[in-house]
């Protein structure tokens, strides 16, 4: 990690999952195979946003797995179908056009691959002075959604994932 940003807020995230008895794997995106996606129930991603809207180096495989797999007609609409996720994206609006690019490209691949959102995509700007807030307020709606669906369907285990700047 080149600042711990993300790194930061995804150890938060998973501890306050944790305390409201909400049990999550946290995984560094190096660490897992993209294939594996098609099992997840649930997935939770802090995505960072590099220079010229890349991903960072640990995270590159599987954002580009995900984008090429979203574009690839041979895969199909209906991969993830039975996936839930939420995105927060991390990123410079200094950056431009390319602010929390890695982000939005993956809750948008994810949708294609048939993935459904528990929450719309939350961006965060580290230059903004209210990530932190920003951040806060998403953990929290996470928390309810997953209680939420909780209550519906029963346990939720799922992987967070933290792309490291």
């Amino acid at each position: 990690s080149q600042t711990s940003t993300s790194k930061g807020l995804a150890q938060r995230l998973h501890n306050l999952l944790t305390l409201n008895n909400l049990p999550f794997d946290l995984i560094d995106p190096k660490d897992y195979e993209p294939e594996d996606l098609c099992r997840e129930t649930l997935v939770l991603v802090i995505a960072s946003t590099w220079e010229n809207g890349e991903p960072p180096q640990n995270g590159a495989f599987l954002v580009n797995w995900v984008n090429e797999s979203a574009e690839d007609f041979r895969v199909g609409a209906a991969l993830l179908v039975k996936c839930k996720f939420a995105v927060f994206g991390v990123g410079s609006r200094a950056y431009g056009e390319t602010f929390n690019a890695v982000g939005k490209g993956l809750s948008g691949n994810l949708r294609k691959l048939g993935a459904k959102e528990l929450l719309e995509i939350c961006e965060g700007d580290v230059d903004g002075g209210d990530l932190d807030k920003v951040f806060d307020g998403w953990s929290k709606k996470v928390v309810e959604a997953l209680k939420d669906n909780w209550k519906e369907n029963g346990v939720y285990f799922g992987n967070l994932f933290k792309i490291l700047p």
